[in-house]
C-alpha cells in the first residue's frame, strides 16, 4: 500500500510539473495571438485611413476640376457690375452657347463698374487676352463707369464683323443699355454676331491697319473636294495616255533604233538689230487721299494690335 501511495504521489507530482511547465507556453501563445490580432487591427485601421485620405483627395480634385470648368463656363457671361439676375444670366448663357456652336468662336459678355484706370476698349481687349485660349472670338462689354458699349472681334471674326456690321450691332444694343435693360443689350450683341456670321464674309472684304496703313484683301480659302481630285487625276491620265499613243502611232519608234542627225538638219540664222534711245517723257500726277470719315465701306475692318500682341477690330458706343 505504501509503495502504491508513493507511486500515486509521484504521478501527481509529474502531472503538476507538466501542468506548471505548460501554463507559460499557453500564456505566451495566447499573448502572441492577441498581439497578432492587435497588429492586424492596427494595420487594417491604417489602411482604411489611407484609403479615406486617397478618396478625399480624389473628391477634392474632382471638385476643383468641376469648379474650374464651371468658372470657365461662367466667364462666357461675367457680370462683374451686378446688372443681371440669375435668370438673365442663364438665358444669356444659352444664347452664347448656341452662337458658339454655330461659329466655333469664343464669345464673352462682360459688365464692369471699374476698369482699373483703363479705357473701356483696352479693358475689353485685355479681358479677351486673359480669358480665352482660342484664336477666334468676340467680346461684348458694358462699361458703367464710362457708360460705353464695346464690341471687339479678333481672329476669323474680324472678317465677318466689319466696321459697318459692328456699328449696326451696337445700334441694336444701344436702346437696351440706354433704358438700363442690360440683358436686352447683351442679347442684341449675341444675335447680331450670329446673324452676320450666317450671312458670311461680305464681298470685297479687306482689313485696314490703322497703325501702319496696310490694306490686306481677304482671300477665300479654296479647297479641292474629293470628287474634283479624282476627276482631275482621271483627266490627267487620259490626256497623258492619248498624247503618248499619238506620238507612238505617228512615228512608230523603236527604242534605240532611231537617231536624229542634228548636223544635217540643224540650221542657225542670226539677225542684227539695234535700238536707239531718242527721248523720254515723264508725266506726274498727284492722287489725293480720301479723307472722308464716312467712307468706311461695307467690307472694311479696321484693325490694330492690342497690348498682348493680338489683332483686334473694335467699335464703341456711348449710352
Amino acid at each position: 500500500m505504501k509503495q502504491g501511495a508513493k507511486k500515486l504521489l509521484l504521478w501527481c507530482f509529474c502531472i503538476l510539473l507538466a501542468i506548471g511547465s505548460g501554463l507559460p507556453v499557453r500564456a505566451s501563445s495566447e499573448t502572441d495571438r492577441c498581439a497578432d490580432r492587435e497588429w492586424q487591427a492596427m494595420a487594417s485601421s491604417e489602411t482604411d485611413r489611407c484609403a479615406d485620405r486617397e478618396w478625399q483627395a480624389m473628391v477634392l480634385a474632382e471638385t476643383d476640376r468641376a469648379d474650374e470648368s464651371g468658372q470657365k463656363k461662367n466667364e462666357q457671361v461675367f457680370d462683374q457690375a451686378g446688372l443681371l439676375s440669375e435668370l438673365e444670366v442663364d438665358r444669356l448663357l444659352q444664347y452664347v452657347e448656341r452662337a458658339e456652336r454655330s461659329t466655333s468662336w469664343d464669345l464673352m459678355l462682360v459688365s464692369v463698374a471699374e476698369t482699373d484706370g483703363m479705357d473701356a476698349q483696352t479693358y475689353a481687349e485685355e479681358w479677351a487676352d486673359t480669358h480665352t485660349a482660342k484664336e477666334d472670338g468676340v467680346i461684348g462689354l458694358i462699361d458703367l463707369k464710362h457708360r460705353e458699349l464695346i464690341l471687339s472681334a479678333f481672329g476669323e471674326a474680324i472678317y465677318y464683323l466689319t466696321d459697318e456690321r459692328r456699328e449696326e450691332i451696337l445700334d441694336r444694343a444701344y436702346s437696351g443699355a440706354h433704358d438700363a435693360d442690360y440683358a436686352q443689350a447683351f442679347t442684341a450683341m449675341v444675335e447680331g454676331i450670329e446673324e452676320f456670321y450666317l450671312r458670311g464674309i461680305p464681298d470685297g472684304q479687306y482689313t485696314y491697319d490703322q497703325e501702319t496703313g496696310e490694306i490686306v484683301k481677304y482671300q477665300k480659302k479654296r479647297q479641292i473636294t474629293r470628287f474634283e481630285l479624282i476627276l482631275s487625276l482621271a483627266a490627267a491620265l487620259l490626256a497623258g495616255a492619248a498624247a503618248g499613243s499619238a506620238v507612238i502611232g505617228r512615228y512608230r519608234l523603236k527604242w534605240g533604233g532611231y537617231q536624229y542627225s542634228w548636223r544635217e538638219n540643224g540650221r542657225v540664222a542670226l539677225d542684227r538689230r539695234e535700238d536707239t534711245f531718242l527721248n523720254q517723257i515723264i508725266t506726274h500726277r498727284r492722287i489725293p487721299k480720301n479723307t472722308s470719315k464716312g467712307s468706311k465701306g461695307g467690307g472694311r475692318s479696321t484693325v490694330h494690335t492690342g497690348s498682348g500682341g493680338r489683332k483686334f477690330s473694335s467699335s464703341s458706343r456711348k449710352f
